[in-house]
């Protein structure tokens, strides 16, 4: 009986410790956060799937952001813009879950969303987030984006991140493995216009901490 106990106890830190490596976060610089799975959806490949030409990626970016930009209008929040180098970021994150054949916001390099929106060279944020969505199939180009963003707004923490009023620019970037495996990522940032590395200071108003947003101080007016 007592290894029997000591099995399942095993088996049950063993899938909480997945369940954690597979969590992603969106952060801001007053260190809240709000936690939330990547989605996955797999499909069967029918015959009549594959008579359907190979999407353009570009356009598909541009379809999910679009369809994103129409959920938020529909709970009366402004559209996100589109920004290139999130997308960019967002691009190169898809590329390397298809390479290194991982599903995760923290990659096996140990960086998040935001280590790499940083490493992307962008700054002027206080606030990131990021939703995943991997699809297995081969169907039109326009049932892609709509199952993603159906996907994403049918889970409450991905709506959350949607439906989140703070956010203002965002990008999407998608790669396909096999003309089958979609790997999509929408990076999502609140846009300063003080505050951020290599940006002006702010005059500190409530929300600023004291007038460059955390971990960069004010040196000469300029946050760094």
């Amino acid at each position: 009986m007592n290894e029997k106990l000591l099995l399942l106890l095993f088996m049950l830190i063993s899938l909480g410790l997945y369940y954690e490596y597979n969590e992603g976060v969106i952060t801001n610089f007053l260190r809240e956060s709000l936690y939330e799975t990547p989605m996955i959806e797999i499909r069967p490949n029918v015959s009549e799937e594959l008579d359907y030409p190979e999407p353009v990626l570009s356009e598909l970016e541009a379809e999910i952001q679009r369809l994103v930009n129409e959920e938020r209008v529909n709970h009366s929040l402004k559209p996100l813009i589109w920004n290139d180098g999130l997308a960019g970021v967002a691009r190169l994150h898809s590329e390397d879950m298809m390479n290194r054949s991982f599903f995760s916001h923290i990659n096996p390099d140990g960086l998040d969303s935001k280590n790499r929106i940083e490493r992307g060279g962008i700054y002027y944020f206080n606030k990131t987030g990021e939703n995943l969505y991997l699809l297995i199939t081969r169907v039109n180009q326009s049932i892609i984006a709509q199952k993603a963003v159906e996907g994403w707004m049918g889970s409450p923490n991905h709506r959350e991140i949607i439906l989140d009023g703070d956010f203002n620019e965002a990008g999407v970037g998608v790669v396909v493995s096999n003309k089958t495996d979609y790997y999509i990522t929408q990076n999502f940032i609140t846009r300063v216009d003080c505050g951020y590395k290599t940006g002006p200071c702010c005059p500190s108003p409530p929300g600023y901490l004291p007038s460059c947003y955390i971990p960069y101080e004010c040196v000469s007016g300029v946050c760094g």
